[in-house]
């Protein structure tokens, strides 16, 4: 259980470090964009040195797309925030069904029958989510 802490620690540590760079860029380009900072100066400098890495791909598929690539960096924010979420959740989602099917596979058969029976109850609670949304 040690182990799967950690694994969680680490992607949450990744995914807030990412975040912060995120907003550190996307806040500086706000900030040079309206005037409240100087587009050359140390931290518009440093914030563009930082972020380039991750806008490139961004600007790419904004300009594709028929966007303007200057929206790049408010594009990486919300993808680094509602992305970072997902994945997070995705990753607690997984361990827990892993975790959840240890301990049926050791219960024995009723236990893995109370998991089957579980699984296909979540399964359908998803799908009926997903119809609800999609309707929207």
């Amino acid at each position: 259980m040690a182990v799967v802490a950690w694994i969680v620690l680490a992607a949450r540590v990744a995914v807030f470090a990412l975040f912060v760079v995120a907003s550190v860029v996307a806040g500086t380009h706000w900030a040079v964009k309206h005037g409240h900072l100087s587009p050359f100066g140390a931290l518009p400098r440093a914030s563009r040195g930082l972020g380039q890495p991750f806008l490139r791909p961004f600007e790419r598929s904004l300009y594709r797309g028929g966007g303007n690539p200057v929206n790049a960096p408010y594009a990486f924010f919300w993808v680094a925030l509602l992305g970072g979420l997902a994945l997070l959740a995705l990753l607690e989602w997984v361990i827990g069904t892993l975790i959840e099917l240890y301990t049926s596979a050791v219960a024995g058969p009723r236990g893995l029958l109370r998991f089957a029976v579980d699984a296909g109850f979540s399964l359908l609670m998803v799908a009926i989510f997903i119809r609800v949304v999609a309707s929207w």
